[in-house]
């Protein structure tokens, strides 16, 4: 199943629990499940957004955006991040409210539309779960939110069934509060890093460097540049210093060069080839010594 398909099925699986237990809230006035609906809802934009960058995504590059739409899925994880990081803030604020005007919830009720609500959440992780795709994964992280929040809400409601401490409710909607910033605030730090071109975080480029080093002919590399053009797309620039040969040799290097990277899931590449002692019968005037005397 491709990622669009996966998506949609999860679309519609969440849209409908959404209103479930939105419904649910108001009828059991539960501040807990209408949490978990919200932050249920934050899952459906996310899912139509993440569509939506999917398919503009697909478009091929041209002369203005010669990299493609690939940044597309990037500025949508930030989105689904931030509304998802003000919602908490909301749910956090409605629980406190709710410490000091403490009301009665229809536990039982309650139970059971958060059990529809965790039965829904664990089928969308299933479907999404296996995506290495950082849009994807923002959506599979609201999904592991809303699992944890449903999990807590149906524990909270056995717990209020059989004491009637409804207090509970609203110290687990601020619970569910901080769970979502957490995750939230991991989601925004990534997207962030790709904006600003940060290496990525799965890489070392420490060690990718010195492994580029023992490569036959390269003497040493320096200048590097290496930066994520979305989630699952890397580059790297980088100046290699080779002995004295002919420009058309040079290929050899950077070919096996670009076999290491490749390791790496690095495929987008610009190497220039320099030599140790920039002079006569060189790399460097092989290449300019032409122009030069023309001049």
């Amino acid at each position: 199943m491709n990622k669009i398909k996966r998506l949609l099925l999860a679309l519609a699986l969440t849209f409908s629990v959404f209103l479930v237990e939105l419904l649910g809230g108001f009828f059991t006035n539960s501040v807990a499940l209408v949490s978990d609906a919200l932050h249920m809802l934050t899952d459906v934009l996310a899912l139509v957004l993440s569509i939506s960058a999917l398919v503009v995504a697909t478009k091929k590059p041209n002369l203005k955006s010669t990299y493609g739409y690939h940044r597309i899925e990037i500025f949508v994880a930030l989105i689904n991040g931030i509304s998802v990081f003000a919602l908490a803030i909301v749910i956090l604020y409605e629980g406190i409210r709710r410490v000091f005007m403490v009301e009665h919830v229809a536990t039982f009720e309650m139970i059971i539309i958060a059990l529809i609500g965790l039965g829904a959440n664990i089928a969308s992780a299933r479907i999404l779960m296996h995506s290495t795709d950082l849009n994807v994964r923002s959506v599979y992280l609201h999904v592991i939110g809303d699992a944890l929040s449903s999990i807590a809400v149906v524990t909270g409601g056995i717990i209020m069934f059989f004491t009637g401490v409804f207090l509970i409710d609203a110290i687990l909607s601020m619970c569910i509060a901080f769970v979502i910033m957490y995750s939230a605030g991991g989601l925004i730090n990534d997207a962030v890093g790709i904006l600003l071109e940060r290496a990525p975080k799965h890489l070392n480029t420490a060690k990718i460097i010195a492994e580029m080093k023992t490569v036959k002919g390269v003497l040493d590399v320096h200048d590097v540049r290496l930066w994520s053009v979305c989630s699952n797309v890397h580059a790297m620039s980088a100046h290699i210093v080779v002995p004295d040969m002919k420009v058309s040799e040079t290929k050899k290097v950077i070919d096996a060069l670009n076999s290491v990277l490749e390791r790496y899931n690095i495929f987008l590449t610009s190497f220039q080839a320099e030599c140790m002692n920039c002079g006569k019968e060189t790399v460097c005037e092989i290449e300019h010594c032409d122009i030069e005397d023309e001049h």
